[in-house]
């Protein structure tokens, strides 16, 4: 009997066990008191949490900042609760972090999202204290007086300076600014510590833009600063305002954090800057964070956090920038209202990982009236971005672009360019009289075309580089400056892939390398130079595409030489139309200056030339060394000879050297 009773039990305890084993289902467990974001007088706080389970919570865990703090194992009717009375661990105006864990009895866990509150001034004062309009001479608020509550517009007197106390707490009834320096010089310095944080919030609601803001006008002492505060539910919505307005003048602002704004969390205008712009944290703000002017974006230092608004960036805009300075990276795009422009001499560094976002119809340019200079280095890690704001379509932007009075320390290295080349800009960068360096950089999604220089524009590197889907030609480059493309490009995935050349005289020594793409010539070339005796070398492997009835030609007026030596790849002379027609564009042409121990076409193509009714080749007075080639297509002769016979290659030569077909009127026409 004894032996049944003993199995029984030890089925039971097995069943037991087995229950427990198939609970695998989570509890469930939310704080519902305090709310998310509310300001709870400091002492005795209450929290409470409601938690289920499909077979019952057997306790609920309090932790603080991570810290278990308390256990409740008796809730009633699901709801389970810890009052927190450690008082000197509750720091005015800290913001605390609480979680709940509840069990079940399969030790089965679940985790609440977590609940930030914020520390008032709680017991301990006199107050509340009561402030409204003017206040007539120096003035000091004590954390004895808290709460500190605005009935009305607080604003100081002539020459006065307020002060505010570190663990002061201030409220504002609704639609109420505190603000100094709008009709007479005054200050507010509100300090705080890391341990003693100023609050300034909402008298009664905690709606975003409850009040208005606190204002910092042209006529306010540069003593003023803040620090350590925490200022929530101010700006006022669609006031225009931020929480904190800076206008027309420079304060000092570190250590802030700025929350839950109707309108901009910080918003600058009329000047205004910052001495000191340091390790704020602004979010929950209806519009940006910040909003600045150009000029003063350098103000906005290092260690600030801008996320969590509905717009998160630097909303700037535009205009001149007029002092050298940096934009550091904040983690978030500034954002361009208005042309953005670099003059007077400075020198606008921007930090690599920046990006720039760029809104419809915007420019973002140096150099234009007076000198100035742009330098946006970034990394292979942390390249800099300039792109559209708005949109993904090509051409919402204007241009990044250089002007003839542009530094030459201006330089784009590691960046991203895309989108832009709109409202008739050419291309995303423009180089307009002047020079840049340019590398690492990829160029792409852009209207027309992604390089686009003009007026002897040229670099001082351009390397390694990718230019692709442009609706026209990666790089347009005047025909001089063709020699400062530099190696390693990669020019393809364009509409047009080719290098478009301007045309114009060539009176500087130099090569035209092979990209990989043609050089596509849009107006006539010419080698000649009274004084530099220029040069011009054309890369093994390179093609020359000629656009209708334009023409290549070496020595005119001036000495100059054109070095075209594919023995190493065959070099192409041939014309732009597809399909090609004999006659389409005019011919290569070495005339009477030409010097002739530096012209050489050696294992050259070139095909479909002849408009004018001579040639492919026309040779006058000189004596080019012709060698190698395949000359075709003409609509009149392969080779145009001309002048004295005593001046010229020998024709028999020329027929031996090279290899003639389908020219119209003959291989070479003799003197």
């Amino acid at each position: 009997m004894q032996k049944w009773i003993a199995l029984a039990a030890v089925a039971g305890l097995l069943m037991i066990a087995a229950c427990d084993t198939a609970d695998t289902e989570n509890p469930t467990v939310s704080i519902v008191f305090p709310a998310d974001g509310a300001t709870v007088n400091k002492g005795d706080i209450l929290i409470k949490a409601v938690a289920t389970d499909n077979k019952g919570v057997s306790k609920v865990e309090f932790s603080i900042g991570g810290t278990l703090m308390g256990t409740d194992n008796n809730g009633a009717a699901d709801t389970f609760q810890y009052t927190w009375t450690d008082t000197a661990a509750q720091v005015v105006g800290h913001d605390y972090d609480f979680v709940a864990k509840a069990y079940d009895a399969a030790e089965n866990t679940k985790t609440s999202t977590t609940v930030t509150i914020t520390i008032a001034g709680g017991g301990g004062g006199s107050g509340p204290t009561h402030h409204s309009g003017v206040i007539p001479a120096n003035e000091t608020w004590y954390p004895s007086g808290n709460p500190h509550i605005l009935d009305n517009d607080v604003y100081t007197g002539d020459n006065v300076t307020l002060t505010i106390m570190p663990g002061c707490y201030v409220q504002f009834s609704a639609d109420v600014e505190l603000y100094t320096g709008y009709s007479n010089p005054g200050s507010i310095i509100a300090v705080g510590t890391a341990d003693s944080m100023i609050t300034f919030t909402s008298l009664s609601d905690t709606v975003p833009g409850f009040w208005d803001n606190i204002g910092f006008h042209s006529n306010t002492i540069s003593t003023a600063r803040m620090s350590y505060c925490k200022v929530e539910f101010g700006g006022k919505t669609a006031s225009d305002h931020g929480t904190i307005q800076v206008s027309g003048c420079n304060i000092k602002f570190d250590h802030n954090t700025v929350r839950r704004s109707g309108d901009y969390g910080v918003r600058v205008e009329s000047n205004g800057y910052f001495a000191d712009f340091s390790n704020n944290t602004i979010t929950g703000c209806t519009k940006y964070p910040v909003n600045v002017q150009a000029e003063h974006v350098r103000t906005l230092g290092a260690g600030n956090t801008l996320t969590g608004n509905t717009k998160d960036g630097i909303d700037v805009d535009g205009g001149a920038i007029s002092t050298t300075g940096t934009w550091l990276s904040h983690g978030v795009p500034y954002v361009i209202d208005g042309d953005a422009y670099v003059q007077d001499d400075a020198t606008l560094t921007i930090e690599a990982g920046c990006t720039i976002a760029l809104n419809t119809d915007v420019e973002f340019y140096s150099g234009y009236t007076s000198p100035g200079s742009i330098i946006a280095v970034g990394t292979a890690t942390s390249p800099i971005t300039f792109t559209s704001f708005v949109d993904t379509v090509p051409g919402i932007w204007e241009a990044l672009s250089f002007y003839g009075n542009t530094i030459s320390t201006a330089r784009l290295s590691y960046c991203v360019i895309e989108r832009a080349g709109g409202s008739g800009r050419e291309g995303a960068v423009l180089v307009s009289g002047c020079r840049i360096k340019m590398d690492n950089c990829t160029v792409r999604q852009n209207a027309l075309y992604g390089v686009y220089c003009e007026n002897d524009g040229y670099f001082d590197d351009f390397s390694n580089n990718t230019i692709t889907t442009s609706g026209e030609y990666p790089v347009r480059i005047d025909a001089d400056k063709a020699r400062t493309l530099g190696a390693g490009n990669v020019l393809t995935g364009n509409t047009n892939d080719g290098i478009l050349v301007h045309g114009g005289n060539v009176a500087t020594t130099g090569t035209w390398l092979n990209h990989g793409v043609p050089y596509v010539a849009e107006g006539d070339v010419y080698v000649s130079d009274e004084t530099s005796n220029p040069v011009l070398t054309i890369a093994a492997g390179t093609t020359v595409e000629m656009k209708p009835q334009k023409e290549f030609y070496v020595g005119y007026s001036h000495p100059g030489g054109l070095i075209a030596d594919g023995t190493a790849g065959q070099i192409t002379f041939t014309s732009s139309v597809n399909p090609p027609s004999a006659g389409d564009w005019d011919r290569i042409s070495f005339c009477s200056n030409s010097i002739s121990s530096q012209c050489k076409l050696k294992n050259c193509k070139v095909e479909y030339a002849g408009y004018d009714g001579r040639g492919n080749i026309y040779i006058d007075d000189c004596a080019p060394e012709v060698t190698g080639d395949s000359i075709g297509h003409s609509s009149e002769y392969g080779i145009y000879l001309d002048g004295d016979t005593l001046n010229l290659p020998d024709p028999a030569q020329l027929r031996a050297d090279n290899t003639f077909y389908d020219n119209a009127s003959g291989d070479i026409r003799e003197p």
